[in-house]
């Protein structure tokens, strides 16, 4: 079957997108995708729900964690100084998580978000440890609702994790025997 969306790219608009889609299958004779199908009597379609979190900022050093959990979260930071123009911030947050076996565990989570600027939008970086060599990389990034663009990525995530990967065999010398 070929599958065809209304676009390729959307518009991000805090509503969930759900892009009309085109079914088409292949004529046996000419080998052409021209056979139209019907939704829900041939194909069905569904959208996965993929909330994002939100950070929402106190005056009084809290943040609420939206759309981690079913309930929000609200927990106290901590900022560290400033140094050229970035800083880090740190919280952590415990929840209740079923595990596979279905016993119900405590689960701490640990955030340390780099506050810096990118192209004059604020930006709150969280950076890993990638093992294959690059070192720090970043994972998620956040920016302010009303600056938020889809499938944005900062200069410094680019940087980062534009990386190559540091392979740790090296090659033989071939006239060792």
């Amino acid at each position: 079957a070929e599958i065809t969306l209304k676009a390729s790219t959307f518009q991000y608009t805090g509503k969930p997108i759900t892009p009309s889609v085109t079914v088409k299958a292949r004529d046996p004779e000419t080998g052409i995708y021209s056979i139209s199908l019907k939704k829900d009597v041939d194909y069905t379609v569904s959208y996965e729900d993929m909330p994002r979190t939100e950070l929402h900022f106190g005056d009084n050093s809290t943040v609420k964690i939206v759309n981690l959990e079913k309930d929000p979260v609200t927990v106290t930071y901590t900022v560290d100084d400033l140094i050229d123009n970035q800083y880090r911030v740190k919280f952590q947050y415990s929840h209740q998580v079923v595990k596979p076996n279905g016993r119900e565990v405590t689960f701490t989570e640990y955030f340390e978000l780099l506050y810096h600027e990118d192209d004059g939008f604020p930006v709150l970086s969280q950076e890993i440890m990638e093992f294959d060599g690059r070192g720090i990389i970043i994972m998620t990034e956040y920016m302010k609702k009303d600056a938020l663009i889809d499938n944005f990525s900062s200069a410094l995530k680019k940087r980062l994790n534009g990386r190559k990967p540091v392979s740790s065999y090296r090659e033989m010398p071939s006239d060792a025997e």
